[in-house]
This record gives C-alpha cells, structure tokens and sequence, in this order.
C-alpha cells in the first residue's frame, strides 16, 4: 500500500497533504508527478484551497506496512 504526500508552502506556512492509498505503485507514481508538475486537483479536490501558495515543497510515495499505526513513522520512497 502506498501513499501520496505533498507539502505546500501557503501563507507562510508549510502545510501537509496526504492523497489517497493505492495498492498500484505506477497510479501512485502518475499522482505523485500530476502533483510535482503543477496539477493541484487531487488538493482541491479535498477541499483545500491553494490561493497564495508560492510553491509545492516536495511530493513523495510513502510505503504504507499493514501493521502501520497513527503517528508511527512511515519510510518514503524517493
């Protein structure tokens, strides 16, 4: 299982996305350049609005173990 992350600087501040979970590494992969080529739907598709954002900071996969738990530490793939 894999998830999306992107950070977008906003206002000042630095906020955090976190788009959907794939099973299918190639999908999340398309998300994750989608996001990194200036295609921001899947952040306004959850209600989220990026007026006044200066810039995407960083998008990345994260490997999602099944045994994972809330706040638990969780490896991206670069």
């Amino acid at each position: 299982m894999f998830v999306v992350v992107s950070v977008a600087h906003l206002d000042g501040r630095d906020r955090t996305f976190l788009h959907g979970v794939f099973q299918d590494w190639k999908l999340a992969e398309e998300v994750r350049g989608d996001i990194e080529n200036g295609d921001w739907k899947y952040i306004e598709r959850e209600g989220y609005s990026l007026d006044g954002c200066a810039a995407i900071v960083s998008v990345y996969i994260a490997d999602l173990p099944l045994e994972c738990r809330v706040d638990e530490f969780v490896p991206t793939i670069l």
